[in-house]
């Protein structure tokens, strides 16, 4: 019953709260939004210009601060665009990519279903939620978006953990931080999770993937602060206490629920969550702990125009939803025997 109640409250303070994203930016165009940012980068990189003299000159002509140097994405899906000859192909890139994902992640989520339509519901659900990376009808230039660069690598992370490739898991783990810092979370889990099982040896390999990304923040760091210039306009305060409505705007934002209305992804956000946590299994409470690692950092971290952090975490948490009715089946089951049990004692 607690926890109907509370995944019932997480609801209604989604549905009071509404979208908190600042109007300008809905209706922000491409020149003047973050993907504009990033391809105007991508274009002086063309023409041999390094990625830090790009973005020394990019970021301050477009209104974009380059201090602290953390408001300066770290470069990989830059070079990376570079390595495959543009933006055109990098497109085409994320879209094998995320197609080689989801094929292995059908598999996964039918072995940690409760029941074959369940099964079904899941993995339409996943298609729906990858619907923006597979080509240029949905993308949005989304191509061109760390989070969802990174949030494929952490899907990769998360099937391989714990089997005979397990390095994979590793590697894909670290990529994923070095595309985006957000992704620390998931490295910090997979650590945890080997440490507690008693896997010294995975778990320090995990450790060493978070100290080999200090380094490479570092050295990100110093190139920043040496491209740019002490005056650069300041950015603004991450730490915004945004709560649950930023996980829900999250959630809107970094999939094909963009265009619907709010109360759609209040309701979805947290029954999504709810299925992930009923299931028991490897999988299962490993996805958990990642999305609960990161509603406790996006509850603190994150302003209201940030919403495309969700990229991070979007194609792991709305399968969930499929598990739903089965949670609140069981749990409401539960209540009832509880309820049972309480009167005959009396």
């Amino acid at each position: 019953m607690a926890v109907l109640l509370l995944f019932s409250a997480l609801i209604v303070v989604g549905l009071i709260s509404g979208s908190h994203l600042p109007p300008q930016n809905i209706a922000a165009s491409v020149d003047k939004s973050d993907s504009g940012l990033y391809l105007a980068i991508s274009e002086r990189m063309s023409h041999g210009e390094s990625y830090y003299q790009a973005v020394s000159h990019e970021q301050p002509a477009r209104g974009y601060p380059t201090r602290p140097f953390v408001a300066v994405r770290e470069p990989t899906v830059a070079y990376a665009t570079k390595l495959v000859g543009g933006t055109d192909h990098l497109a085409l890139a994320l879209a094998v990519f995320a197609t080689a994902v989801i094929l292995p992640t059908l598999v996964k989520l039918e072995a940690s279903a409760p029941n074959r339509i369940a099964w079904w519901a899941s993995g339409l659900i996943l298609a729906f939620a990858a619907a923006p990376l597979l080509g240029p009808l949905f993308a949005r230039n989304i191509f061109v978006l760390h989070e969802f660069w990174s949030g494929l690598l952490i899907v990769v992370a998360l099937l391989f953990f714990n089997k005979s490739r397990w390095w994979i898991a590793i590697a894909a783990g670290l990529l994923a931080v070095l595309v985006r810092e957000l992704a620390l979370p998931v490295l910090v889990v997979m650590a945890f999770v080997e440490f507690r099982a008693g896997n010294r040896r995975k778990a320090l390999s995990w450790s060493a993937a978070v100290v080999l990304f200090g380094a490479f923040w570092a050295l990100h760091a110093h190139e920043v602060l040496t491209h740019t210039v002490a005056s650069t306009a300041a950015g603004g305060q991450w730490l915004a206490f945004g709560g649950w409505p930023f996980l829900v705007d999250c959630v809107r934002f970094s999939s094909s629920m963009a265009d619907l209305p709010v109360w759609i992804a209040a309701v979805v956000a947290p029954l999504a969550l709810l299925g992930w946590l009923s299931r028991d299994d490897g999988f299962c409470n490993r996805v958990s702990l990642v999305l609960i690692a990161y509603v406790a950092a996006y509850s603190v971290v994150g302003r209201p125009d940030n919403v495309y952090w969700g990229g991070e975490f979007i194609l792991i948490l709305l399968p969930g939803l499929a598990f739903a009715p089965n949670a609140i089946l069981e749990l409401a089951k539960g209540a009832s025997r509880a309820r049972s049990n309480r009167h005959e004692t009396a």
